[in-house]
C-alpha cells in the first residue's frame, strides 16, 4: 500500500500510456480494409464470332466493405489453369439486348435470358464506399473455353493489399447459346 501512495504519479502515466495505446490501436483496426467478395452461380465460360473470335469468362460479382474506410479497386485477375487474366470490356450487343450479350434456350424459341455486360460492368463503378456494396460483371478474354466445371481464383486488387477468392467458373449450358448476329 505504501508503494502505491509513493508512486501514484507512475501509476496514473502508465495507465494512460495503456489506454493510449488501447485506443490507438482499436481506431487501427477499424481503418483496415476487410472487402468479403461472393459470386452467383451465373459463372460461364463461353466463345463465339463476332467479326473476331471471342472466348471468354463471364462472372457476376459481389464485393461488400466490410471496413469504414472507403476503397478503390485498382484491378480484377482470374487465375485459370495457372494463368492470370485481368478483367476487361467485352463491347459487343446484340439485336435483343443493346446492353450486352442474350443467350437463347435451344429447348424454347421464345425464351433467352438477357446478361448486361456492357452496363453493369464491375470496372465502370470502382470506388467502394465504407460498409457498403457493389456489384456486376467481370469479363475476362481467356486462351481456351473450359469443357467442365472448374475452379478458379478472383483476385481483387487495391492499393494497400490484395483479396483472393475461389469461385466455381461453369461451361455454356448445352441448351444455350448466344443470339447471333451480334454486332461490335
Amino acid at each position: 500500500m505504501k508503494y502505491i501512495f509513493e508512486n501514484w504519479i507512475a501509476i496514473i502515466a502508465l495507465t494512460i500510456s495503456v489506454s493510449s495505446l488501447a485506443l490507438s490501436l482499436h481506431g487501427y483496426w477499424k481503418t483496415v480494409i476487410k472487402l468479403k467478395i461472393a459470386s452467383t452461380e451465373d459463372n460461364y465460360c463461353f466463345g463465339f464470332i463476332s467479326y473476331e473470335k471471342y472466348r471468354i469468362v463471364m462472372s457476376y460479382l459481389i464485393i461488400a466493405n466490410n471496413s469504414n474506410t472507403d476503397v478503390s479497386i485498382s484491378g480484377i485477375e482470374l487465375t485459370l489453369d495457372s494463368k492470370t487474366y485481368r478483367a476487361g470490356r467485352c463491347d459487343v450487343r446484340d439485336f435483343r439486348n443493346s446492353n450486352g450479350i442474350s443467350l437463347m434456350d435451344n429447348d424454347s424459341s421464345d425464351k433467352y435470358f438477357l446478361f448486361n455486360i456492357k452496363t453493369e460492368n464491375i470496372l465502370d463503378n470502382t470506388r467502394i464506399t465504407s460498409n457498403g456494396t457493389i456489384e456486376g460483371y467481370a469479363i475476362f478474354h481467356v486462351d481456351s473455353i473450359i469443357e467442365k466445371q472448374t475452379s478458379c481464383k478472383i483476385t481483387l486488387i487495391t492499393p494497400g493489399r490484395s483479396f483472393s477468392e475461389n469461385i466455381i467458373i461453369n461451361p455454356l449450358p448445352n441448351h444455350l447459346s448466344p443470339i447471333h448476329p451480334l454486332n461490335p
